[in-house]
């Protein structure tokens, strides 16, 4: 055998060897997506039989399959925000949103006038107590809409960052928010993102932006307006009751298919009305 013949076999060799480790044809898993609603019949009693054959779902426009819907059963992170403009009135509602929430883990922020988180997520009595109980009359705080709307953004990129599990935010305020239109679409952005429902419970004329106004009907929140502290207490407990009948629904989107930001899912079922969200992110975390 010469030189020439050696070389041959060890092209041979390299040849064979580099079809053994050609790596295999990976295809491109179709993309989930999981929301939450809770459906209401034309009384505005709790609807909590449907099924996904009773479900249709539609992103961008077009239809998408539901592979699962059942009532939620995995535990609220619910993020408190208070901005009571230091005047202490909270305290009652706040505890009223704790003790009518079932499965839940909260956190308390309150506006002083920057905003300070109280505690962690935690489902423990005694450091909700103490939470609470720092809620109290501070003397008049300066207003600064801007600090309410970054409170918001932050606390929404915490979530997003957390992968928390039904994240639900809640704020309540006799201040308002008029943040500017960029701003506001930033915050908006940073709620869509985190896949939390914004609930919002305000004093009467109090200025409401872009981000009170979309954000809790996009995110399948919802927008209450008071004139009491009892009225603040009653608003936390209808969130509560909300959050208590919440249906997890999963669907996909075919192969190769880019997520859309506008959600529309409706029901075939008479005289029954989904409320959820209607804006996601384009972006899949």
């Amino acid at each position: 055998m010469n030189a020439y013949s050696h070389l041959a076999i060890g092209i041979g060799l390299v040849a064979v060897g580099a079809l053994v480790t050609t790596p295999p044809i990976v295809h491109a898993a179709a993309t989930t997506r999981v929301v939450y609603f809770h459906a209401v019949d034309a009384k505005g009693d709790f609807v909590t039989d449907l099924t996904a054959a009773d479900i249709s779902v539609k992103e961008a426009g077009q239809p998408r399959d539901v592979t699962e819907l059942a009532l939620a059963t995995e535990p609220c992170h619910v993020a408190v925000i208070v901005d009571d403009g230091g005047n202490g009135l909270m305290q009652m509602p706040v505890a009223e949103l704790i003790n009518a929430a079932g499965r839940a883990e909260f956190s308390i922020s309150m506006l002083n006038p920057q905003s300070i988180r109280l505690n962690d997520y935690t489902s423990n009595v005694d450091l909700l107590e103490r939470s609470i109980g720092s809620l109290v009359q501070r003397g008049r705080l300066e207003r600064d809409s801007q600090i309410l709307a970054d409170a918001i953004a932050w606390t929404a990129r915490d979530m997003l960052k957390r992968k928390l599990s039904r994240p639900v935010i809640v704020t309540l305020t006799n201040g308002g928010d008029s943040a500017e239109r960029e701003v506001a679409k930033d915050v908006l952005s940073e709620l869509y993102a985190s896949g939390a429902s914004l609930h919002l419970a305000h004093v009467v004329a109090v200025p409401l932006g872009e981000v009170f106004i979309d954000g809790p009907v996009q995110s399948g929140g919802s927008s209450t307006v008071v004139s009491s502290t009892g009225g603040f207490a009653q608003a936390m407990t209808a969130i509560a009751r909300t959050l208590a009948h919440q249906y997890k629904l999963t669907y996909v989107l075919p192969t190769g298919v880019k997520p859309g930001e506008r959600l529309q899912v409706t029901t075939t079922r008479p005289r029954v009305r989904i409320v959820g969200p209607t804006r996601i992110s384009s972006k899949v975390q």
